[in-house]
């Protein structure tokens, strides 16, 4: 189902606790970029990773693995699409999807309308799907180098701007109390919320443990690439 499948677009990004300090070398980090088969590869992680990240608030999502899989698989194969891996020594911990806007917003319906009514060309935009570290190496700034490492690999292939979707609830049961808002971390890496919302059901945990399809909205920020 569209619903469920488009769930791991919602960014991004369940890094509550990106400013925690992680007790490792940051020397032994290092990030690629992958793409082809050898992305194909690394989707069982991609996919396993974003249920369990992404079953926690905000997103509060119920995944399922074979659809994750086939969905990805499908996006993959298509132009540019590529994801930057963060390594410690040879251990994957953290990675950034992306993928043309275009090709990805076939699943975002009325996203590209939502864009030109703006006055924004949707093919010249690339499209950053989730990131998620892993919480023992948050804090050691692989936010911005993932960021940094795919933005390149987009503006190299000639796309003028990135953008991302964000989610959160201004008040809801299961919200953490201690619960972080990660617009400073969005504003730090030069993205800039946008008034442009789109709304996707997904599988939704409830506050009784049931799960039921509840209609989240999904904000877009975007930012624009330096000419080099």
């Amino acid at each position: 189902m569209l619903t469920k499948k488009i769930i791991f677009i919602t960014t991004l990004f369940c890094l509550t606790n990106i400013m925690i300090q992680a007790h490792v070398d940051s020397s032994n980090y290092n990030i690629k970029i992958i793409t082809g088969d050898t992305l194909e590869q690394f989707l069982p992680f991609v996919a396993t990773q974003a249920i369990t990240t992404f079953k926690e608030y905000p997103y509060l999502y119920c995944g399922n693995y074979e659809e994750e899989i086939n969905f990805r698989t499908l996006l993959a194969q298509s132009q540019d699409s590529a994801i930057a891996v963060a390594y410690y020594e040879q251990t994957p911990i953290g990675f950034v999807t992306g993928y043309t806007f275009t090709s990805f917003a076939s699943h975002f319906e009325g996203s590209i309308n939502l864009f030109t009514q703006a006055n924004l060309n949707s093919e010249e935009y690339y499209y950053f799907g989730e990131i998620i570290i892993m919480p023992e190496h948050r804090g050691n700034q692989l936010s911005s180098k993932l960021f940094n490492a795919l933005e390149n690999y987009a503006q190299n292939l000639g796309y003028k701007a990135a953008c991302i979707v964000t989610e959160e609830h201004e008040s809801h049961p299961l919200k953490p109390n201690n619960y972080q808002s990660l617009d400073p971390l969005w504003n730090l890496l030069g993205y800039k919320k946008t008034s442009l919302i789109i709304y996707f059901k997904w599988q939704t945990y409830q506050p009784d443990g049931n799960v039921i399809e509840e209609k989240h909205p999904l904000t877009y920020w975007i930012k624009e690439f330096t000419a080099v």
